[in-house]
């Protein structure tokens, strides 16, 4: 990697774009509060040239971030969105439970399979939180909580292909953070929308987001029943279901008429097919 010095600066908006006040931003061990519009700074920062994760949270949402990337030292503007952290179910511990996180997407656990200290079984209710985000929606992009960087299991950089992603958050009696005990999983659902439903592929790759390095790790696997791709996985944070494509590298300059850079405008690219940007 290269690393450039970037002063990086920007805003935090709610998934219908208001403003978030006091949400915490943070760059590696770089925090700051934004303000009572959402705008925030932070000065003197590096950013590789594949990717620093821009880290947001918020009580009430869900974690939420953007990867910058830089070639060279200068101003970056950043823009993130936070969905909200919905309440979805609760249920006793020994009991287990599944809850909607849409009308066609799930999650499903097994009795006594919670920890709240990452070894022992955790013994109380669980309140899960969650959102789901649909592939097909304009700001798949905005409200994901990075990019669309894997790294997939032969440890390469990919870029990904998204058939939806869920963010699910476990809590306990005290608010406590809970998770999956570990040697048990749990089992997710994903609503494929109707339009992505001809192409999507009889298998499909996993991928949990990172939320330190702010990339997707492939993991495991889902498969197509109906609808829905179904799978298993061994801990929560947010998980993707994406098909592999290559990294290829790609960089534009815009300009005005009179040739001078123009700044902070959004760009897109997207496949010819008109699947993924």
């Amino acid at each position: 990697d290269s690393f450039y010095e970037q002063l990086v600066f920007g805003q935090v908006l709610t998934a219908d774009g208001d403003p978030l006040e006091g949400a915490t931003v943070s760059i590696k061990d770089q925090l700051t509060l934004t303000d009572d519009q959402g705008f925030f700074q932070i000065s003197n920062t590096e950013i590789s040239n594949k990717g620093t994760q821009v880290a947001a949270i918020k009580d009430g949402y869900l974690y939420g971030g953007f990867r910058l990337y830089a070639k060279n030292n200068g101003n970056s503007f950043v823009e993130i969105k936070l969905m909200e952290e919905r309440f979805i179910s609760g249920f006793f511990s020994s009991f287990g439970g599944s809850a909607n996180l849409s009308p066609n997407s799930s999650v499903s656990f097994e009795p006594n399979s919670f920890t709240a200290n990452g070894t022992d079984v955790y013994s109380g209710n669980v309140t899960i939180f969650g959102n789901w985000i649909d592939p097909t929606s304009e700001d798949l992009l905005e409200l994901n909580p990075g990019d669309l960087t894997g790294i997939n299991m032969d440890d390469e950089r990919v870029m990904l292909g998204s058939y939806g992603m869920l963010g699910v958050e476990l809590r306990g009696d005290n608010g406590e953070e809970l998770n999956l005990l570990p040697g048990t999983t749990a089992e997710i659902k994903f609503e494929i929308p109707d339009e992505l439903l001809a192409n999507a592929p009889s298998t499909i790759p996993l991928w949990s987001f990172d939320e330190v390095e702010g990339i997707w790790i492939e993991e495991s696997s889902a498969q197509l029943v109906g609808n829905q791709y179904v799978g298993n996985v061994s801990h929560f944070s947010w998980w993707n279901a994406d098909f592999i494509n290559p990294i290829v590298d790609f960089c534009m300059e815009v300009v005005d008429g009179n040739g001078n850079p123009l700044e902070n405008l959004h760009v897109s690219v997207k496949s010819v097919n008109g699947f993924g940007c």
